[in-house]
């Protein structure tokens, strides 16, 4: 469940980046975030595609958090840090990155 619960949120964020273009990237993922709610372990594992997860500073989501939470050249675990705080959720990922809040 966790890893479609992840999947729609990617999804959700996608086609709101795209109906919404100039909106801040944080306000996209908030919105995307919104019905995550009863789900605090996400499972961001990318099947079926070149990066491991998409919470990899080099998915398309990836570029999304940068933007909304790595401000000036920030290392990516602060990246993933602020999104895990921000939506009170833990990251657990079959790839190479795990973070635990």
């Amino acid at each position: 469940m966790a890893v479609s619960v992840a999947k729609s949120i990617v999804e959700r964020a996608f086609a709101l980046a795209c109906t919404h273009g100039h909106a801040p990237a944080i306000d996209i993922l908030d919105l995307a975030m919104v019905r995550c709610d009863d789900e605090s372990d996400l499972d961001f594992a990318a099947h079926d595609q070149p990066f491991d997860s998409w919470t990899d500073e080099n998915s398309p989501f990836g570029n999304l958090l940068r933007a909304a939470f790595g401000g000036d050249g920030e290392e990516w675990d602060v990246v993933l840090q602020r999104f895990a705080q921000r939506y009170a959720i833990r990251l657990q990922e079959s790839g190479r990155q795990k973070l635990n809040t």
